[in-house]
């Protein structure tokens, strides 16, 4: 049947609000008007293109779910009040209502606060599989946070039960976030309460990393990267990092399981785990560049994001106190990967691509920026084309780049997978750190990386000031420039600074800014400091010519 807000379903629960859509359904802010309070209600919408076969299964699997999730309760797990079955029509589940926000909307947390939250997701996940039910989609955005303290696990959507018969058909169980996902569901669609371990230890590395592990900018390469290539060690984790090593091996057989994950982790809450050092996210523009004989580089550290991803901007750290690695790959092995593997993988660019990526959970705020990934071929990094016209924008501040804008002589411009194009000086090494973010070297040492999001926050100035408060003790020597609102695109904040790094004096802009109400940006440029204003126009030609996916 239609539905609006005012709608009113089983003669009892009145639409208000939609909270937001997910990947099976919407989901709605009510009201019981025969209790009188605030309720949650999940409106089943299946997949267009299924036929009226499994519209019916799926109708019967989501009332089977329902009713084994209302028989949880336990206190981290969201309650179901009631379930309501339009005559041929599709289920209504009514949910409590949590006032708060998902563990996806925090900025990064401490290793303490993660060990925390897993040790209450461990209880919901406990409870379920005890009764039988594994999760299937654990992941940051599914971690409720309420505003009274409580940690609570929801969306059992892709839950199974024994004896479901849903799950083995083809592609149907694939659902879910490639990011979170299990390396056994890539190759084999019957799993077990292993996978939801997996996918916990998967959610808490993001917490603390800011990134999941093997996060890639499409699904087919997300899935690829979790099937063919080892855990990248975490560097803030600290002492939770032995519980996120175990949770993340790739063999169920070998992974930790819940028993001593929590017990680990009580450890890390209470502060008697022992203490690793954490690790500063590494600069790559303090690095040296590598002769041009040089073979194809894998750096491997972090550059500063923007104040507009992950919720923090993170500038490189000491270099003195932690040097920039870059190094050569190691000879190519080929790896094996098994043809149920790619089956799989295929399937979930055909599923998930329109699913996962398109479809936003009710509680999701945060799309991850840029992801992990390996440096690109010059094919498929250097793709040029011309650039889009921004639309007008409804601020008054002026869009600095010109509709007229033409490609220097000497430079060429790159377009990235993620949809936005940028001038790059001819010659430049290009490449991606570990957050998947692209950046590109110059041969005297120059710099430059591109961050997104989003899910822009609203005040560029006073975000950057709060990371100088919490970054600038990060540098030697560290001089502020200036910090200060600037005209371009929507609304912009320029971050302009100087350190000093292994290779000497740094001049470092870091540009964010908003283009779309769901878009923005950072440009980081690093040169160093005695050919800082020798590149000054360079950077000013970057600006000019960058064209935003959206605006």
């Amino acid at each position: 049947m239609p539905t609006s807000p005012s709608t009113l379903i089983a003669d009892r629960y009145r639409l208000v609000r939609q909270l937001g859509q997910g990947g099976m359904g919407r989901v709605w802010l009510g009201t019981d008007e025969v209790l009188g309070r605030e309720v949650a209600v999940k409106e089943l919408v299946p997949p267009a293109g299924m036929t009226e076969a499994e519209r019916q299964d799926l109708r019967a699997r989501s009332m089977r779910e329902a009713r084994a999730v209302a028989r949880l309760n336990h206190p981290n797990v969201v309650r179901i009040f009631d379930v309501v079955a339009e005559p041929d029509g599709d289920p209504w589940i009514v949910m409590e209502y949590v006032s708060g926000h998902s563990l996806q909307d925090e900025k990064l947390i401490s290793p303490q606060r993660a060990a925390e939250i897993g040790i209450g997701l461990l209880g919901a996940l406990g409870a379920g599989h005890r009764a039988g039910i594994v999760h299937r989609d654990v992941k940051p955005a599914n971690v409720l946070l309420s505003d009274d303290g409580r940690i609570l696990l929801t969306d059992f959507g892709l839950a199974t039960v024994p004896g479901d018969p849903f799950v083995t058909r083809t592609g149907a169980a694939m659902f879910g976030t490639p990011a979170y996902i299990a390396p056994e569901r890539v190759h084999d669609l019957d799993v077990g309460p292993p996978s939801d371990l997996w996918s916990l230890g998967a959610t808490l590395y993001a917490a603390v990393e800011g990134r999941a592990p093997y996060a890639r900018s499409t699904p087919m390469a997300t899935l690829t990267a979790l099937a063919t290539e080892p855990l990248p060690p975490p560097v803030r984790a600290g002492a939770l990092e032995p519980v996120l090593s175990g949770l993340l091996r790739k063999d169920p057989a070998q992974r930790m399981g819940a028993a001593e994950a929590e017990r680990l982790m009580r450890a890390v809450r209470a502060g008697t785990a022992p203490t690793r050092p954490m690790t500063m996210p590494m600069p790559v523009a303090g690095s040296a560049p590598r002769p041009a004989t040089a073979p194809p580089t894998r750096v491997t550290g972090n550059a500063p994001v923007s104040p507009y991803a992950a919720g923090v901007a993170r500038p490189p750290a000491r270099p003195a106190e932690r040097p920039v690695t870059v190094v050569p790959p190691p000879p190519a092995r080929p790896k094996k990967t098994s043809p149920l593997a790619w089956l799989a993988v295929a399937a979930v660019v055909l599923i998930v691509g329109a699913l996962v990526l398109a479809a936003l959970h009710p509680w999701t705020t945060r799309t991850p920026t840029g992801q992990p990934g390996a440096t690109k071929s010059p094919a498929a990094a250097h793709r040029s084309s011309p650039a889009r016209k921004p639309s007008a924008s409804p601020s008054p501040s002026p869009v600095v780049q010109s509709p007229s804008f033409q490609v220097p002589p000497g430079w060429q411009l790159v377009s990235d997978d993620s949809g936005f194009s940028i001038p790059v000086p001819d010659g430049w090494q290009e490449g991606h750190d570990d957050g998947g973010r692209p950046y590109w070297k110059g041969p005297d040492g120059t710099f430059l990386l591109v961050d997104q999001t989003r899910h822009p926050k609203s005040d560029p100035v006073k975000d950057w000031e709060n990371n100088e408060k919490a970054r600038a003790d990060d540098y030697t020597d560290y001089e502020r420039v200036r910090l200060e609102r600037v005209d371009y695109w929507v609304k912009a904040a320029d971050w302009e600074f100087t350190y000093t790094a292994d290779d000497g004096p740094r001049h470092v802009l870091n540009r964010g800014f908003v283009t779309a109400p769901d878009q923005a940006y950072s440009i980081y440029w690093s040169a160093p400091a005695d050919r800082w204003d020798q590149h000054r126009a360079d950077l000013d030609v970057v600006f000019q010519g960058f064209v935003p996916a959206r605006s």
